[in-house]
């Protein structure tokens, strides 16, 4: 009798993968659809096209932009997690979802000079060094259309000045360094509460 290899859940995938790497993940549950719809809410999907992910773990994100997308948008959903990845190939089958394992750092490589709007990052900006931040944006900065929106969020627990974090980056100043606007919304409905970050390029 063949042996079935067991396919973990979503939510026992995101827990499995966070105890491995939880500075990346900062969480151990993914993101609500509170959180979702405050990364979404300022986002003209009737017009975006090209749109681009940073970190969609297992889906939530993601699949609530899919929900809101045009017809004849593409999204790439870009992630360093080979299992995470995988999970996104196998449980979605839209045909404009274009799972890529890789890094956010190669964001220019991957749209191969086109221009994307919007950008919706899961990224933990708090843990990662300054030079892959710098990186990072630097090329979202170069991508970006203008009056593109990037939708960034921060936890609760990694604010600068919680009791609970040891870090003193300032997420919201770093974002203002690359956007001509940037307006803030928490989401306390969210496990961590988080602050969701919408920057728009001038």
């Amino acid at each position: 009798m063949p042996e079935h290899k067991h396919i973990p859940s979503a939510a026992g995938l995101f827990l499995r993968e966070s105890f491995r790497s939880i500075r990346s993940t900062a969480s151990v549950v993914p993101s609500s659809r509170y959180l979702t719809a405050a990364l979404c809410e300022h986002i003209d999907f009737h017009r975006a096209r090209l749109i681009a992910e940073f970190g969609p773990g297992t889906g939530a994100v993601t699949n609530g932009i899919l929900a809101r997308m045009h017809p004849d948008a593409v999204l790439y959903a870009i992630d360093m997690n080979p299992s995470f990845v995988e999970h996104l190939q196998r449980s979605c089958q839209d045909p404009r979802l274009i799972a890529v394992h890789g890094s956010a750092a190669d964001l220019s490589r991957i749209l191969a000079g086109a221009e994307v709007d919007p950008v919706v990052s899961s990224l933990g900006l708090t843990s990662m060094n300054h030079a892959l931040r710098k990186s990072i944006y630097d090329q979202v900065r170069e991508c970006l259309r203008p009056g593109g929106v990037l939708t960034q969020y921060q936890y609760l627990t990694s604010k600068a000045g919680c009791k609970l974090s040891r870090s003193e980056f300032d997420e919201l100043r770093f974002l203002e360094t690359y956007f001509a606007k940037v307006t803030t919304k928490w989401v306390f409905v969210n496990f961590p509460p988080a602050c969701a970050f919408t920057c728009r390029k001038a």
